[in-house]
């Protein structure tokens, strides 16, 4: 079905169901997020895509984000209290945590930061992001959309001013598709290809078709180096309360999927 609505008949569900907040001080008209498919809208991802977002621009602006990657190393051994970048399922299953430290000392050398040019020498961490992504897709039901007018979708018809939203949560917990679903397991992705980018269907964390999220290209750049270089220049451990068996996984549903409930985790040098 969500192949149906983001490629099949991409441009008749390619209009945003604008927030009340978005629309108060009329942000919704400059964004490329909220913009329905018109001229305007055509001309800022043309500008994303050639400029800030472009191959070019991430290659050559590399250097900015490896300093920010190091200042987070460095504020986490300042204050050892709280890593909001470590992956929590980690925290969870110690012996990933201990696996991908092994590949990052061998690959990189232990206790340094993880480089862009580094990610594709590392395949369990690129495992270890998908497996993320799959179970805890950054937004649940993708940004809803909204129908223009009435569209025939699979023998129904959906009314025009209807809000869409795509279950992408669901989507990667799908039983069907997925062994052992709710298992966080990279494991899987070593005879699994699955392009996040929205070229597979089982697996859509930053949507599809047109309205794919155009920052897409950057965050697939920071998430394994700043993953990997925190993993790589600490260990990593729950608060002294809690016991890995004991992990609360509970998500707050909204526009952005978070914790239901806060998680410290404590850093100490390797």
């Amino acid at each position: 079905m969500a192949k149906q609505v983001l490629k099949n008949h991409d441009l008749a569900f390619s209009t945003r169901f604008i927030p009340d907040a978005l629309q108060a001080h009329n942000y919704c008209k400059f964004s490329a997020a909220w913009l329905p498919v018109c001229p305007q809208w055509r001309m800022l991802r043309k500008v994303l895509n050639t400029k800030p977002l472009s191959t070019n621009r991430l290659d050559a602006n590399q250097h900015l984000r490896s300093q920010k990657a190091k200042q987070l190393i460095d504020y986490c051994e300042k204050c050892s209290q709280q890593g909001k970048g470590v992956d929590v399922e980690i925290l969870g299953q110690p012996e990933i945590m201990k696996k991908v430290q092994v590949e990052l000392a061998e690959v990189v050398g232990k206790g340094k930061p993880i480089e862009e040019v580094d990610v594709s020498r590392l395949p369990y961490l690129q495992f270890i992001i998908k497996e993320t992504l799959r179970l805890h897709p950054p937004a649940p039901f993708l940004i809803p959309r909204r129908v223009d007018q009435d569209v025939e979708l699979c023998d129904y018809i959906i009314p025009k001013g209807s809000l869409v939203l795509v279950n992408a949560w669901a989507i990667g917990r799908d039983p069907s598709f997925w062994d052992d679903a709710l298992v966080f397991k990279p494991e899987r992705f070593q005879s699994l290809e699955l392009d996040m980018r929205g070229k597979d269907f089982e697996m859509i964390p930053f949507g599809a078709g047109r309205r794919t999220c155009p920052v897409f290209p950057l965050a697939l750049r920071l998430m394994p180096a700043i993953l990997g270089s925190m993993l790589n220049s600490f260990n990593w451990k729950l608060e002294a309360c809690i016991e890995p068996k004991d992990l609360d996984m509970e998500e707050k549903f909204g526009v952005i999927l978070g914790k239901a409930h806060p998680l410290q985790a404590i850093p100490s040098p390797l």
